[in-house]
C-alpha cells in the first residue's frame, strides 16, 4: 500500500481509496523529486481552476 503519510508530507494530498491497484503501484515506484514535481504541477493546474479543469472519463482516465 503506498505511504500515504510520504505522499501528503511531499505536497501531493490524494483520496487513496479512489484509486485502483495499477494506480497505487505506480505511486509507490515514484521518487520523492518526482512526487514533488505532481504536487507543483496540481497546485498550477489548481490556482487556474476558472480557465483549466480536469474531467475524469468512465473506466478511468483524465482529460485536461
Amino acid at each position: 500500500m503506498t505511504d500515504r503519510s510520504r505522499l501528503a508530507r511531499l505536497g501531493l494530498d490524494l483520496d487513496l481509496e479512489a484509486l485502483g491497484d495499477d494506480q497505487l503501484a505506480a505511486l509507490d515506484s515514484l521518487t520523492d523529486e518526482e512526487i514533488r514535481v505532481l504536487a507543483r504541477i496540481r497546485r498550477k493546474l489548481d490556482d487556474a481552476a476558472g480557465d483549466v479543469e480536469g474531467h475524469s472519463l468512465e473506466g478511468g482516465g483524465v482529460v485536461w
